[in-house]
């Protein structure tokens, strides 16, 4: 489906603008076109570079913000914590590259060494301190060591970073699935399992994290486009979570009839939304009107009732 191309000449042309790299790829150009890439001919970079491909992210800006706001796009607040899993995955997924492309230092940031580090680095790899090293390898041997881990990470039908493109009616869209592997319950489905780093893996406080950051959304777009892609159901999306402090507490998770049920209808109405403002050139925000707000009754501390006449 591509030519293969050294990658650090690919990426060079393309900085200086020789040729257009996703020409090489042969990505779908016509409605109904499918195509699925192995990760050695859809690199990390690559995939993300590919703005006019609609991801994930995408949707659950859509679901969940202003249209000003999701025209706007993603705010980083912290490249560290973004880099750190970036990192991480890279260590879950091929220990060779991670050992190639991120780097650990006790140099200070303005000494020759770090200079020198930083005047090398390329697109795709990190500079850390020293002691984040222990922390990420500690990570992975917890998450590895889950008794679930062989049954979902490990299996010899795993299909590691692979990349799946579609060009629907309405819009060019793309997934990166961190692993899937054949079902469990029925060989000719397959399971999606999506890493995920957390701050806590408890039960109450993930959950609220799957309405905060959109987990929900996510899940129904990837087992949509991967369904349409492969021709494969999907039997069930896992995430595989890892807290990111000692004693790096794992767990497995998988979500309820009712939250798919809530991840579908969000994603639609993200899809509605989208079109509808695109078409429209109508990228509004909050509404403008004088709007009455107050304190919850959770919040009153010295009153009694809920109304303050």
């Amino acid at each position: 489906m591509c030519i293969n191309v050294n990658n650090d000449i690919s990426d060079l042309l393309r900085e200086i603008g020789m040729i257009d790299i996703t020409n090489i790829i042969n990505l779908p150009t016509k409605v109904g076109e499918t195509l699925t890439l192995k990760p050695a001919d859809c690199t990390n970079i690559f995939y993300h570079s590919l703005k006019n491909w609609i991801g994930s992210s995408t949707w659950k800006l859509w679901a969940s913000k202003t249209p000003k706001e999701a025209k706007h796009g993603i705010r980083i607040k912290n490249q560290l914590v973004l880099d750190i899993g970036s990192a991480f995955h890279l260590l879950l997924e091929n220990e060779k590259l991670f050992k190639e492309n991120v780097f650990f230092t006790n140099a200070h940031g303005s000494s020759n060494e770090m200079k020198a580090l930083k005047d090398n680095k390329q697109e795709g790899q990190y500079i850390f301190k020293a002691d984040l090293e222990k922390k990420l390898y500690g990570m992975r041997d917890s998450l590895f060591s889950h008794k679930l881990s062989d049954t979902y990470l490990h299996h010899e039908s795993s299909k590691k970073e692979w990349s799946y493109f579609i060009y629907d009616k309405d819009f060019k869209q793309k997934i990166r699935c961190d692993l899937s592997r054949v079902g469990i319950k029925d060989p000719n489905k397959d399971i999606i399992v999506d890493y995920k780093t957390a701050a806590s893996v408890d039960p109450k406080k993930f959950a609220r994290s799957i309405k905060d950051l959109g987990y929900h959304i996510q899940v129904a777009y990837y087992m949509d486009i991967y369904e349409k892609v492969t021709g494969r159901q999907v039997e069930d999306f896992v995430f595989a979570c890892v807290e990111k402090e000692e004693p790096y507490l794992t767990a497995f998770y998988t979500l309820n009839k009712q939250t798919l049920v809530e991840g579908k209808a969000a994603l639609i109405e993200a899809k509605r939304k989208y079109t509808f403002c695109h078409d429209m050139n109508d990228f509004g925000g909050l509404p403008e009107i004088l709007t009455e707000i107050g304190l919850s009754k959770w919040d009153l501390e010295f009153t009694n009732s809920v109304d303050n006449n």
